[in-house]
């Protein structure tokens, strides 16, 4: 698939992408957030499933009855898009110039500042795929892809007013085939983020997640 077909397919809605979403509300451990005011349709099965056990972390419970979706969605549109390198060009050049020559590229695009709200690149080696084989050996199986681009927007219009200028950049769109297996195809993910552990990202109007020192964490003996 060629670059120009993802992105067009992206910017008209032939790709199924997420709409605009609100800020989450500020919660408490004994009323979980519920942001998407839509119905869920339960099998008996499922509702049994869900609702017949005790909840340890209450923000974590599903709301009752079944009414609404209830999560701890942040604040801004999030967009992934993995790719592969080119079968010709290195490792190591795959990453410096995706890090370096690209990365400022995309940062560098007429109003990124307005429409982006946070850009990270998620690189993958031949060494940290070595880390995983216990895994591999357990059954779960690698990702075909050298990288992962991840982009932040406060909603989709403001992200598909990004991408627009980056179709009419002709040195980022000559720049993306120097390194990028187009001819692989660039596989692409939007929706929010449901944070359940850590801290939400300064500066973005999310709400932090169950967050470290709770205490109730389960520790191994001899944990802090």
């Amino acid at each position: 698939m060629r670059l120009s077909t993802l992105t067009s397919l992206l910017l008209t809605g032939a790709l199924p992408l997420t709409s605009a979403l609100a800020a989450p509300k500020n919660h408490d451990y004994s009323s979980p957030i519920c942001n998407l005011n839509k119905p869920i349709s339960l099998t008996p099965d499922q509702e049994t499933y869900l609702y017949n056990r005790t909840y340890a972390f209450k923000e974590l419970a599903p709301p009752n009855p079944a009414s609404e979706q209830c999560f701890n969605k942040q604040a801004h549109v999030r967009v992934i898009i993995l790719f592969k390198r080119r079968p010709d060009i290195s490792e190591d050049y795959f990453h410096l110039h995706w890090s370096t020559v690209h990365a400022e590229l995309t940062v560098a695009a007429r109003d990124f500042g307005i429409h982006i709200s946070r850009y990270n690149q998620f690189h993958q080696t031949a060494p940290d795929k070595t880390l995983l084989a216990p895994l591999f050996a357990q059954g779960l199986q690698p990702a075909p892809y050298d990288g992962i681009a991840e982009l932040y927007a406060p909603d989709m219009d403001d992200f598909q007013k990004f991408m627009n200028g980056v179709l009419r950049d002709e040195p980022t769109q000559k720049d993306i085939v120097r390194f990028v297996d187009v001819a692989a195809g660039l596989h692409v993910m939007a929706g929010y983020d449901d944070l359940v552990y850590g801290l939400a990202a300064p500066g973005m109007g999310g709400s932090d997640g169950i967050v470290p020192g709770d205490e109730r964490l389960v520790y191994s003996d001899g944990g802090d």
